[in-house]
């Protein structure tokens, strides 16, 4: 069986990283993407798929295709800003870009060591993995669990803990980086991510996915820390920033 992807046209890219971490390897072709699969309900949980298609092929023109579902209606993104959450705050991940990096891990379970209100964990645990939490600020884990409890969420752990100091074995790393607005950060930001990516190294972490301010020098940051770039992805926020979604190799 043929599905048929429907990708959003301002991330392709991302979108089809999603896809083959979730579902498998395809092809494009205008804006779908076709991967050889039978639907799982797992399937919905990815951000940038406006729906999932069964479609017939000839050649390489579909000649017959039936809708599966419409992620539009049943990922209610915009619902879950953080503005609308009970302990939200101005610096939480937009939640369709927190959904797409989780996605991305291709994980069970993701530690984010950077967890503020809890935004990546929330949608973790919405597509039904464990989610572990750290963050140096106990009034910031106070908000993540006020939040995880207004989802109903169960699954997950937290603590105060040093980003740069954890340690232990996780199955992934996924985190957006503070940079300092409107968020708690003690010292210089890239001495605080070099110190990050320094301690992923030390941990032998091998998945992990980083969303950078592109107003730093992350692949300098990145090769210091004798780490490797993956996969790289930009998501415009608004007119003076940009998030990098990194894909990172140990």
């Amino acid at each position: 069986m043929i599905l048929g992807f429907l990708l959003h046209k301002g991330q392709i890219d991302l979108a089809i990283a999603e896809v083959e971490a979730v579902v498998g390897k395809g092809f494009l072709r205008d804006d779908f993407y076709f991967v050889d699969a039978s639907y799982k309900k797992e399937f919905n949980r990815l951000a940038f798929v406006k729906g999932i298609y069964n479609l017939e092929l000839s050649g390489k023109k579909i000649v017959k295709k039936k809708q599966i579902i419409d992620l539009n209606k049943i990922n209610t993104f915009q619902k879950r800003r953080a503005h609308l959450l009970p302990a939200g705050h101005p610096a939480m991940t937009h939640p369709r870009l927190a959904r797409a990096m989780v996605n991305l891990s291709g994980a069970k379970e993701v530690l984010d060591p950077f967890c503020g209100g809890g935004g990546i964990l929330i949608e973790a645990g919405l597509c039904g993995l464990n989610g572990v939490g750290f963050d140096i600020d106990e009034k910031m884990l106070e908000r993540a669990r006020k939040n995880m409890d207004y989802f109903r969420i169960k699954d997950y752990s937290m603590k105060k803990q040093d980003a740069r100091t954890f340690s232990g074995s996780y199955k992934a790393v996924v985190t957006d980086l503070p940079y300092g607005k409107n968020t708690k950060v003690v010292g210089d930001l890239e001495e605080l991510y070099l110190s990050f990516l320094k301690n992923i190294k030390r941990n032998n972490l091998k998945k992990v996915v980083v969303g950078f301010p592109d107003f730093v020098d992350y692949r300098q940051l990145i090769k210091q820390a004798k780490l490797q770039i993956q996969k790289e992805f930009c998501y415009y926020l608004h007119r003076s920033l940009s998030k990098v979604v990194i894909v990172l190799k140990n």
